[in-house]
């Protein structure tokens, strides 16, 4: 009997040692708890101590401990001490990767889980949870935002739910997403709070570094519009250029050609007229031939087509058209043209090249050197195609490269070709030029 009675006073011990260390709704529990094992040990004590030999009355100790029994019962059920859901709840609780504080409607401390130990460090379960808030606020930085975060979890907003974000600086620089819900208890007379920080420092540091790389993809994106705009106006310039070389060869060409014609009709007006109508209709028709060409060349468009075109034909039109001018010219052509030169754009290329260069030269023979022989020698090699042109025209020492020259050049060096042309002292001016023709530069 002594040792049961031992027993049930040293439990009554442990559980008023409970209450005194615990606040809120725990004290409640435990004080509900402790008055059943008190009342039984005060009913048996008194009957204990009203037992004598003389005097036998009922033994109440079943009665007590059943009224114990009952007594307890009623105490689990109310606070559900045979749940397990607490337990597992418990678990998931202290497994959560954000960090959970719990305060009571007293405001003081409950309960916290791992994450929040590993974030803030450890604290009793007895402090007020405005030492919490002046942690934090030792290390946050001073925003209204973060004030109003702290406000609320000290508890001094009446909102049932609070979301925001609390940046602390000290001792490194973190950002939480705060979560704050109140629970509310027995008839929403009393509430508690669950405080959950999420750690966001990493989303964030994302976002500042994306912010960043935006940042210099839209100063890269102005770099390439100014770029766009610059290449666009060189491209402009370019086509401007060469529309001019176009021009003044076509032009220069068939005024050369007119004046020279000219010329010859005044000499010959005074010997035949028939000799003079003939060379009219002739100037006629390099007029004419003139005027489609440079109608051609303004509007740059070409028809595609689709097989190579032929490198001596233009160039045997152009000469037979020359024979009346007074001048003798001879072409050669050496080696057999390429019967296909890929892409078929570089072949084009080519061939307006060498026409282009040869109506030049001749140009520049009749109204620079007055030649009166002019050679011109086509030569085809494997990879590559050479044309000379040579006269027997008055000579230089030195050569003014002109706008018919330099278009010349560019358009040879736009093929990865080369240009070299020179003058003797006294007579004849000759030209070389060279053309890559299996290297495509389209």
């Amino acid at each position: 009997m002594l040792t049961s009675y031992s027993y049930l006073l040293l439990g009554i011990v442990f559980l008023i040692r409970y209450s005194i260390t615990h606040k809120g709704v725990s004290r409640v529990q435990s004080i509900l708890i402790i008055f059943s094992p008190v009342f039984v040990a005060v009913c048996s004590f008194i009957t204990f101590l009203r037992t004598t030999p003389d005097y036998n009355p009922y033994d109440w100790t079943p009665v007590c401990f059943s009224t114990f029994l009952i007594c307890y019962f009623v105490a689990a059920y109310k606070f559900r001490f045979l749940n397990i859901f607490p337990g597992a709840l418990k678990r998931v609780f202290e497994s959560m990767h954000e960090s959970v504080l719990v305060v009571d409607s007293y405001h003081f401390i409950q309960h916290f889980n791992n994450a929040f130990i590993h974030t803030f460090g450890t604290w009793d379960t007895l402090n007020p949870v405005c030492d919490f808030t002046r942690y934090l606020q030792e290390r946050m930085l001073d925003t209204e935002e973060n004030r109003r975060i702290i406000d609320c979890i000290a508890g001094g907003s009446r909102e049932k739910s609070v979301l925001g974000e609390l940046n602390l600086v000290r001792p490194v620089a973190r950002t939480f997403n705060v979560s704050i819900q109140k629970i509310a208890l027995a008839k929403k007379r009393n509430t508690s709070r669950v405080i959950s920080f999420t750690d966001i420092t990493a989303y964030k540091e994302l976002i500042h570094t994306l912010d960043l790389k935006n940042d210099e993809l839209k100063a890269a994106n102005r770099q390439l519009v100014n770029h766009f705009n610059t290449v666009e106006e060189l491209a402009v310039a370019n086509e401007r250029n060469r529309v001019a070389r176009e021009v003044h060869d076509t032009v220069g060409h068939t005024l050369t050609l007119l004046i020279m014609l000219s010329k010859s009709c005044k000499i010959e007006y005074e010997a035949s007229s028939d000799q003079l109508s003939g060379k009219l209709s002739e100037s006629i028709k390099i007029a004419q031939e003139g005027l489609q060409e440079l109608r051609r060349t303004l509007s740059s468009l070409q028809a595609s087509r689709g097989t190579n075109p032929d490198l001596i034909v233009p160039l045997e039109i152009l000469i037979g058209n020359l024979k009346d001018s007074g001048v003798n010219i001879d072409c050669t052509v050496i080696g057999k043209q390429p019967e296909r030169i890929n892409p078929l754009s570089l072949a084009y290329k080519i061939s307006d090249a060498l026409y282009k260069a040869v109506k030049e030269a001749v140009t520049n023979s009749l109204r620079h050197g007055n030649a009166r022989l002019i050679n011109i020698i086509l030569k085809f090699e494997e990879n590559r195609i050479r044309l000379f042109i040579l006269d027997n025209g008055t000579g230089c020492k030195t050569v003014q490269e002109g706008f018919g020259l330099a278009g010349m050049a560019n358009r040879i060096k736009e093929l990865g070709g080369s240009l070299v042309y020179g003058s003797g002292d006294e007579e004849g001016f000759n030209i070389h030029i060279e053309i890559p023709a299996g290297t495509v530069h389209d």
